[in-house]
């Protein structure tokens, strides 16, 4: 796990916590969504280090809930990468 030098430990569990929570409720909506049949993949999903709306970490651990998401489903994928290609190749290359 490649952790930003500026974040405290405490400030990681709290972005953690905070993760699976996010997680546990919005991939239940995206879950969900997934039953209807006008959706035809997920996302846009990826990542974006060039505009930073989501802190990187947020950013790595959305993606990778994304990327397990489609393999569960055998969704297709609709990514999306700025600025972020070394990580989003170190990323994906887990998924193989």
């Amino acid at each position: 796990m490649q952790i930003e030098e500026n974040i405290t430990r405490d400030e990681l569990i709290n972005l953690i916590k905070f993760e699976i929570q996010l997680g546990l409720e919005f991939f239940s909506e995206i879950r969900d969504l997934l039953e209807e049949d006008v959706v035809k993949s997920i996302g846009e999903t990826g990542l974006d280090f060039y505009r930073n709306f989501s802190a990187a970490k947020q950013q790595e651990l959305s993606f990778e809930a994304h990327l397990e998401l489609a393999i569960e489903t055998r969704y297709p994928l609709f990514l999306h990468e700025r600025d972020a290609h070394k990580r989003f190749i170190e990323i994906i290359s887990h998924y193989k």
